[in-house]
């Protein structure tokens, strides 16, 4: 086994989308993004040891988990870690700029899944190369990018993102989430999983996002 990455991975979040292939970095100007992973995603949960940092690097959304897959079932994981997701939907280790890397793994081809603390997740379609010499994976480019059907919502200006809304991690948008974003509202300066946008106030937009939203739910096999 040996040290792979995954070379060129783009993805793009509905919340902070801001259209023109960008996404905002509110959380990131306000510095409330934590410097430990497991603060966005608990190492108990997911499974995966935990990513610290000195700082947050510029041009950063948020934190993100990566998860590796043989097949397509839940079983067939080898290994989760935690990245960040750039402005440019660019995922990048935790330096800000090189590829995600991954230790101790067999060369080969993986399904790739993301994760992300208040959106639906998305898995690529096919099994990607683990090697530096891999082409991009573009998930924006087409729904047929993503496992399953109908994964990923139409972004405004052109390309697909992964669903906002799934504030309690449960794989679908629901009234649950509606009522999690309400009963929080005017809240402001918080890194919280109700902030559906990643804006740091938690408001009638966040119920929105989640009320407009309802009923999708997670194409990734758990």
């Amino acid at each position: 086994k040996a040290e792979g990455e995954l070379n060129d991975i783009n993805a793009y979040l509905e919340g902070p989308y801001a259209g023109n292939n960008t996404m905002t970095t509110t959380l990131n100007t306000n510095n409330l993004i934590p410097l430990n992973s497991n603060t966005a995603y608990s190492t108990t949960t997911y499974g995966y040891t935990a990513s610290i940092v000195g700082s947050i690097p510029t041009n950063i959304v948020d934190w993100v988990l990566i998860e590796l897959r043989t097949e397509t079932a839940s079983g067939t994981k080898v290994v989760t870690r935690a990245a960040f997701l750039k402005s440019d939907g660019t995922i990048v280790d935790t330096d800000g700029t090189s590829p995600v890397s991954f230790t101790s793994i067999s060369a080969g081809n993986y399904y790739i899944v993301i994760r992300h603390r208040n959106h639906l997740a998305i898995m690529s379609a096919l099994a990607i190369p683990l090697s530096s010499n891999s082409a991009l994976y573009d998930f924006s480019t087409t729904q047929l990018q993503a496992y399953g059907t109908n994964p990923m919502v139409a972004l405004s200006g052109g390309g697909f993102g992964m669903w906002k809304g799934d504030t309690d991690l449960s794989g679908v948008v629901d009234v649950t989430d509606r009522a999690n974003t309400w009963n929080l509202r005017n809240t402001s300066g918080v890194y919280n999983g109700y902030d559906t946008d990643l804006s740091s106030v938690i408001d009638v937009t966040d119920r929105a996002n989640t009320w407009n939203n309802r009923n999708h739910q997670t194409q990734v096999p758990n």
